[in-house]
């Protein structure tokens, strides 16, 4: 299926919200996000303008690609159900009774 740029970009916006949301349901990226937050909280009360965080020192970012991406394709069904909808839509569109 080719995605053209702004649905790749509506696709991620549409997705990642989710993704974080049920971050726990990937515990090494639950892991991740959560020390992510630490670090940040740390250089804004140090007054650092910003943070470099090495995602390696974590986790094994091989292993938390996969599952990441698994998830990702759990959470963006809804949106492509949306788009499936559209096109069967233009293709057949519904009769309007009057």
């Amino acid at each position: 299926m080719y995605l053209l740029p702004q649905e790749k970009k509506e696709l991620f916006e549409s997705t990642v919200d989710e993704v974080i949301l049920f971050s726990y349901k990937v515990d090494d990226l639950d892991h991740v996000l959560n020390s992510s937050i630490r670090e940040v909280v740390r250089a804004i009360l140090e007054g650092k303008e910003s943070v470099n965080i090495d995602l390696k020192d974590f986790v094994s970012v091989d292993v938390l690609q996969r599952d990441v991406k698994d998830f990702f394709r759990e959470c963006a069904d809804s949106f492509f159900q949306e788009k499936i909808s559209d096109v069967l839509e233009d293709m057949y569109p519904s009769k309007k009774t009057t």
